[in-house]
C-alpha cells in the first residue's frame, strides 16, 4: 500500500511542478509584453511631444489651450477619467445608434459620416 501512496504523491508533486513551471512561463511572457507596451507608450509620448512642440512653434496655440482641449475630449463620453472611450454615434439618416468602428449604419446602410480618424 505504501508504494501506491508514494506513486500518488509523486504524481501530485510532478503535476504541481508542471503547473508552477507553466505559471512562471506565463509570467515571463506577460512581463515581456508589458515591457513592449511600455516601450510603445514611451515612443508615442515622444511623438506626441514632438508634434505638440511643432504645432506650438507654427501657431499661436498655448499649453493652456491644449490642456483645455484634452479635457474637452476626455469629457465627450461624460466621464473625466483621462481615457478615450469609443462611444456610439447617431446615424444621420435613421437616427439609430451605431457602435464605434462601423463605416455604415447597421440598420439602414447609410455611410457613417464624421467618423474620427483615430477610430479603429
Amino acid at each position: 500500500m505504501n508504494i501506491f501512496w508514494n506513486m500518488n504523491q509523486r504524481w501530485h508533486t510532478l503535476k504541481a511542478e508542471k503547473a508552477a513551471e507553466d505559471a512562471k512561463t506565463k509570467a515571463n511572457d506577460t512581463n515581456f509584453h508589458l515591457i513592449r507596451l511600455e516601450e510603445r507608450l514611451n515612443h508615442l509620448a515622444l511623438k506626441c511631444q514632438a508634434l505638440w512642440e511643432l504645432v506650438k512653434e507654427q501657431t499661436q496655440l498655448t499649453d493652456l489651450q491644449i490642456a483645455e482641449r484634452i479635457s474637452e475630449i476626455d469629457m465627450r463620453d461624460g466621464v473625466a477619467d483621462r481615457k478615450i472611450t469609443q462611444g456610439r454615434r447617431k446615424c444621420s439618416d435613421c437616427g439609430r445608434a451605431v457602435g464605434p468602428g462601423y463605416t455604415q449604419c447597421l440598420f439602414c446602410g447609410a455611410p457613417m459620416n464624421g467618423a474620427e480618424i483615430f477610430e479603429p
